[in-house]
């Protein structure tokens, strides 16, 4: 039940991290989610919320590399958890990322 009263955007790290990407702070803002969802293996549907935020910061700061690496990572965590509606948009979400860094 903590996981579902406790929303992404009320962990300090990714209040931080949103304020970093504001201001295009594109560093700061990946290193504070990765630190958010380093801490977050216990709450996956948490979990998931920080690493596509920290996905798609990383579409922002055009780090393709390590955005597909993230996504790929998101789709890993999603078929662990057997939601198959979420399975099928995060994979669209990687093969998207997949072409945009061909």
């Amino acid at each position: 039940t903590f996981g579902m009263n406790f929303s992404d955007a009320d962990i300090p790290e990714v209040k931080e991290a949103t304020a970093c990407t504001e201001r295009g702070d594109w560093t700061s803002a990946t290193q504070l989610l990765g630190r958010a969802k380093g801490f977050l293996d216990a709450v996956p549907p948490l979990k998931i919320k920080v690493m596509c935020r920290l996905a798609d910061t990383l579409q922002l700061a055009g780090d393709i590399r390590t955005e597909i690496l993230e996504r790929a990572a998101i789709v890993s965590e999603v078929k662990r958890g057997g939601d198959p509606v979420l399975e099928k948009q995060v994979t669209w979400c990687h093969i998207i990322s997949l072409l945009r860094g061909t």
